[in-house]
């Protein structure tokens, strides 16, 4: 439910809200024009842990409020100059509660619509709250707004991410007293669980004797990549984790689905991206070789560490003799990447350089590629395996580049991304068809695994060109 406006006040005593991310001037100054000279403190909430930009420019934030004793969501939307949105909530400001204890939002999404999705733990269950624009508790979603799963002995939500056919897949740790593990759960627009995904909704990862998924990032052929931290023996180390669109492990994806990077120290990754050139950066903290300094590994789509990243594929910084960590990280438009965490107490910025995304192929080559990837599964895969998908490919996908490209060139640009979207849709279904137990049977598991990926390949080209 959402309080009242003189509980709400009662709730929010002396604490404050700085925004931790200040919009900066040319040479990274604060920039005067937002807030009060660069900053916007509001006496909402006690921490922020999440914070996103709508496209009209105003910021939403999310995190808790009541201070560390009996914390509960809270909600703050600012317009583009650091001033509080009146016109959501109550006087900018919207704070849900769960009728439980410790209620603490960790991550946002925005969805399509404009409503806001927020989810974290309340009591020992993940919990999640959409808000209308108005930043109302949307009624139409779980009930009254609000939604509670649970997850063996306590479970908490992390990370959060909503996908183009509206559902939302929260990732995060559950434990059943044995330890946690990776937790992803997938939900219906409608806040029901998602009975496709996983084992009802749900799908728990062991990795070690204790892991947790901090981190979530969606791909664009709909594969999901948790990341995080798996503590075997005590010492942490980076975690990543792959899905396939039904929850079930990736198996073209590091080992088995599973990627573990070693830095030497005690390690965590709190932050994931996916750079414009494809490649994964997770980011977070090592204590190797000092008292903690900032750490980042890169991947590539296979979950592979990136050899010309850094040495060997991960790069650490250490900012001064206090702990340093880092938390989040964006990739620029030129692939270059910046990360925010803390030093000590001070906030650290980092900027290293990145990748830029590669130039989109021409549409001759992708249709030099859709027809190699035909004949190799002519040749490779034992009849009836995939004729149902295939024959929807030859008759649909194969020609669609270059059919598209005849009609870029007369000015039908509609009907060549509708040439160009049917066929990705075919492709994603061909790939499915190629990674499932009877196709892995009759191919073998190293052909067909290979020529999935050879399909994934084609259809992000494909997606790449709409």
């Amino acid at each position: 439910m959402t309080t009242n406006r003189a509980a709400r006040l009662g709730l929010l005593a002396a604490a404050m809200l700085v925004l931790p991310a200040t919009r900066v001037r040319g040479a990274g100054e604060l920039d005067l024009g937002f807030g009060t000279n660069g900053r916007a403190v509001t006496f909402a909430a006690t921490v922020a842990r999440a914070l996103l930009v709508q496209p009209d420019g105003r910021l939403i934030a999310a995190g808790s409020a009541g201070g560390s004793g009996d914390p509960t969501f809270a909600v703050t939307r600012w317009t583009a100059n650091g001033v509080l949105d009146a016109s959501f909530g109550s006087e900018g400001i919207a704070i849900t509660g769960f009728s439980g204890v410790n209620e603490v939002a960790r991550a946002v999404a925005l969805q399509p619509d404009g409503r806001v999705v927020v989810a974290g733990g309340s009591a020992n269950a993940l919990a999640l709250a959409r808000y209308r624009t108005s930043g109302a508790l949307d009624g139409s979603f779980g009930v009254g707004g609000e939604v509670l799963t649970n997850l063996g002995t306590t479970a908490q939500a992390n990370a959060l991410v909503v996908q183009p056919d509206g559902k939302l897949v929260a990732a995060g740790v559950t434990d059943d007293g044995t330890g946690g593990r990776f937790v992803l759960v997938r939900y219906m627009p409608s806040g029901a669980l998602d009975a496709t995904f996983g084992s009802g909704g749900a799908v728990t990862t062991a990795l070690g004797s204790d892991d947790a998924a901090m981190a979530l990032v969606l791909e664009p052929d709909g594969k999901l990549v948790a990341a995080g931290v798996s503590r075997r023996g005590g010492a942490g180390s980076f975690a990543l984790v792959r899905y396939d669109g039904d929850g079930t492990l990736d198996g073209t994806f590091g080992a088995g689905g599973v990627t573990i990077t070693d830095f030497g120290g005690d390690e965590v990754a709190n932050g994931l991206l996916l750079t414009p050139a494809g490649d994964l950066v997770a980011v977070g903290s090592t204590t190797a070789g000092t008292g903690g300094s900032f750490a980042l590994a890169q991947y590539t789509a296979a979950g592979i560490l990136d050899d010309a990243f850094g040495s060997g594929g991960t790069v650490t910084t250490n900012f001064s003799a206090g702990h340093d960590q880092a938390n989040a990280a964006v990739a620029q438009a030129n692939g270059d990447i910046v990360v925010a965490g803390q030093s000590g107490t001070e906030l650290a910025l980092a900027r290293y350089i990145g990748k830029p995304a590669p130039a989109p192929p021409s549409l001759t080559a992708v249709e030099a590629e859709l027809d190699a990837l035909i004949t190799a599964i002519d040749r490779e895969v034992p009849a009836g395996a995939v004729e149902a998908a295939l024959a929807g490919l030859a008759s649909g996908g194969k020609g669609s580049a270059l059919l598209a490209e005849q009609d870029i060139g007369l000015g039908r640009h509609h009907r060549a991304i509708s040439r160009l979207r049917r066929a990705v849709r075919l492709l994603t279904r061909l790939e499915r068809r190629l990674r499932s137990p009877a196709v892995r049977s009759m191919a073998g598991v190293a052909v067909a695994n290979a020529l999935a990926v050879q399909t994934g390949h084609a259809a992000r080209d494909l997606r790449s060109l709409l």
